[in-house]
C-alpha cells in the first residue's frame, strides 16, 4: 500500500510530497557533502603542486566521457523507445505515452544538469590550487551515481527524484560559488 491516504486532500497530498523532495534534498545535500570529505581526506593528488591551471584542466578533460554518459543514456533511452513505438517513431509527441514523457524529461534534465556540472568542474579545474584537481574524479563520478539515482526515482514521483536531482545540481552549484569567489580573490589581490 502506497503511503498516500484515500481520504488526503490535495492539499495534503502536495504537503507530504513537498516533504518528501525536501528529505531527498537533505539526503543529497549531506551524501555529497560526504563523498567530498572523504575525496578530500583520501583522494592523493595526481598533479604536481608546482602545476598550473593549464595541467589541472587537461587532468580533467578525459573525465569529461563518463560525465557525458547520462546524457548519452538519455538520448538512447528516447531514440530506443522512438523505435520500438508506432506513435512515437515519427518523431511524435503522443499525449497517452508515459514512458516516452519520462525519457524526455530525464533527457530534458540531465541535458541541463551535464552542460551545469561540465562548466562547473571546468572552472573549478582551473580555479584550485593543482594538488586539489584530484577531486574532480571523485566528483564526476559522483554526478554519474547521482543521475542514475534521478533515473531510477523518476518514475516514482518528486520525492524519488529529489535525491538524484539535488545530488546533481547542488554540488555543480557548489563548485561554480568556489570557482568564483576564487577567481573574485585572484582578480582582488
Amino acid at each position: 500500500m502506497s503511503n498516500k491516504s484515500r481520504s488526503d486532500s490535495p492539499e495534503e497530498a502536495f504537503r507530504r510530497e513537498q516533504r518528501g523532495v525536501a528529505k531527498g534534498i537533505a539526503a543529497a545535500i549531506g551524501a555529497s557533502l560526504l563523498v567530498a570529505a572523504l575525496a578530500l581526506a583520501l583522494v592523493p593528488a595526481p598533479v604536481a603542486p608546482e602545476a598550473g591551471a593549464s595541467e589541472s584542466i587537461a587532468a580533467l578533460l578525459p573525465w569529461l566521457a563518463p560525465l557525458g554518459l547520462p546524457l548519452a543514456g538519455g538520448v538512447a533511452a528516447v531514440a530506443h523507445h522512438r523505435f520500438f513505438h508506432a506513435g512515437a517513431i515519427e518523431g511524435g509527441d503522443p499525449p497517452a505515452d508515459r514512458a516516452l514523457a519520462v525519457a524526455r524529461a530525464f533527457l530534458q534534465n540531465t541535458l541541463e544538469q551535464t552542460l551545469l556540472a561540465g562548466l562547473a568542474f571546468l572552472a573549478l579545474a582551473a580555479s584550485l590550487p593543482p594538488d586539489a584537481s584530484a577531486l574532480l574524479p571523485v566528483f564526476v563520478l559522483w554526478f554519474v551515481a547521482a543521475r542514475l539515482a534521478f533515473r531510477l526515482g523518476y518514475p516514482k514521483g518528486a520525492a524519488a527524484r529529489a535525491f538524484g536531482f539535488a545530488a546533481t545540481f547542488f554540488p555543480s552549484v557548489a563548485a561554480l560559488l568556489v570557482a568564483t569567489a576564487l577567481l573574485l580573490a585572484r582578480a582582488l589581490s
